[in-house]
């Protein structure tokens, strides 16, 4: 008997394993089946995008191929394509002045970026403030430098006056060793000390002397600011240096902050004015020596060459939009097309008063994500001045870049100016109205102010 029980209790647990054998077996079959049909469907939705948008590639080209493509943008003015008048100087002269100055313009300087930058950083979601600013002892250089005259016109009929006065256009260049210490409070207990050890800034700069006049200093007053946003990079010291990856956010607010600061102060159209001769100097004939060239309407008309975006599991036809930027103006972003590898805008154009010829159109191209928590993609950038543009016609086509790397996008981009009239007709046509239209310019200028209360000090 009780061997007997034995066996049928060892047959029992045999059949149990078999049981259980085959079901796992089965589960894992399952799984297998599972993990092989979704990479199926993937590879299938992946081959689906890949034919669509070769399919409608074709059909692009064969549309091409039929009919011209006709730009809707207008010639630019004769005066828009001609060179200034000027004489050109090698800029040593500013460098030897700048050189034996910067041991008192460092710290002037050093003073002022801390006091315009200091309070945006310290309304940051994480706060910084400045321990150290110390800018070094390598001067700023000055090259290319560009002298021309500039006249202008005020007033109406006879009571017209010429005013007049000298433009000086260079590159400013610094490569400054610095040394500056910020610290970054992350919460109440934790607080990031890191510092700056370089300054690598490269733009092109513009100084303006006048309005003239007949008694010494002959010279009003100067204006000076950049044509275009200077190009900025900061090399860091201490743990962000080595923790960049992980504390990137705090690289970010502090370049943001100076360009920010940089582009609401010294980028056309905003500039300072420092006056010379008090006696003579007025702020209103200063300010309208400098006379804008124009209205610039510029937009993205076309993109070719983009990709469908290699994701993780799920690849995606990018939906592309443009934003363009002309100096520190408003910038203007045209509508997104959706799963487009070739997307065309009609009619979507932006604005911008320009104030030289030589201030850069900067087109960014993105991909929009539908998710409120992943940000759009950057796909890449592209930038050619009001000059350059104007003289193929008002339209060029450009690769964009990212990273330093051209990306084998293109974007093409279309403009043309209109000059300023003081006569009002476009205030009333349908060419100047609608969303992002401009139907003139409107300048109101303070030009002086009285009896204010000054705070006194202590207080």
């Amino acid at each position: 008997m009780d061997a007997s029980f034995a066996d049928d209790i060892s047959a029992c647990a045999s059949d149990g394993r078999a049981i259980l054998s085959s079901s796992i077996l089965r589960d894992i079959k399952l799984v297998v089946l599972s993990f092989l049909a979704t990479c199926l469907i993937i590879f299938a939705y992946n081959y689906s995008l890949e034919w669509r948008c070769f399919t409608k590639l074709e059909k692009k080209n064969q549309e091409d191929n039929e009919s011209t493509y006709r730009s809707t943008s207008t010639a630019a003015t004769p005066s828009a394509q001609q060179e200034p008048i000027g004489s050109w100087a090698s800029g040593d002269f500013l460098t030897a002045l700048f050189s034996q100055l910067w041991h008192h313009a460092s710290i002037a300087v050093s003073n002022s970026i801390k006091e315009m930058i200091e309070p945006i950083l310290i309304d940051l979601k994480v706060p910084i403030h400045f321990i150290k600013l110390d800018l070094g002892d390598v001067p700023i250089r000055t090259e290319n430098m560009f002298v021309r005259r500039v006249e202008c016109l005020h007033g109406q009929s006879q009571f017209r006056r010429q005013q007049q006065g000298v433009k000086i256009d260079f590159d400013l260049v610094w490569d400054g060793r610095c040394d500056i210490l910020l610290q970054a409070t992350l919460s109440k207990s934790v607080k990031l000390t890191f510092g700056v050890q370089h300054i690598k800034l490269f733009g092109r700069f513009s100084l303006l002397l006048g309005p003239f006049t007949t008694d010494l200093p002959v010279v009003s007053a100067v204006q000076y600011g950049f044509t275009n946003p200077p190009d900025i990079k900061l090399t860091y010291a201490g743990c962000v240096k080595s923790l960049s990856d992980k504390i990137g956010f705090v690289e970010g607010a502090l370049k943001s902050a100076i360009d920010s600061t940089l582009a609401g102060m010294l980028v056309l159209p905003y500039r300072m004015v420092m006056p010379i001769d008090l006696g003579s100097y007025d702020f209103l004939d200063t300010y309208q020596l400098i006379r804008p060239c124009g209205m610039l309407r510029v937009g993205v008309t076309s993109g070719r060459g983009f990709r469908i975006l290699k994701k993780m599991i799920v690849n995606d036809i990018p939906d592309i939009y443009c934003v363009i930027s002309v100096g520190a103006s408003k910038p203007f972003r045209n509508t997104t097309k959706y799963d487009c590898l070739n997307p065309l805008w009609e009619g979507e154009t932006g604005d911008f008063i320009l104030y030289d010829w030589d201030q850069k159109i900067s087109v960014s191209v993105y991909d929009e994500d539908k998710s409120p928590l992943d940000p759009d993609d950057l796909l890449g950038k592209c930038e050619i001045t009001a000059r350059d543009l104007l003289k193929t016609d008002g339209q060029a086509e450009l690769e964009l870049t990212l990273n330093n790397k051209n990306t084998g996008c293109f974007v093409t981009i279309a403009a043309e100016i209109f000059q300023l009239s003081s006569k009002l007709e476009s205030f009333s046509l349908p060419k100047f109205a609608g969303k992002n239209k401009l139907c003139g310019l409107v300048t109101i200028i303070v030009a002086k102010a009285f009896n204010i209360p000054l705070p006194k000090e202590g207080k």
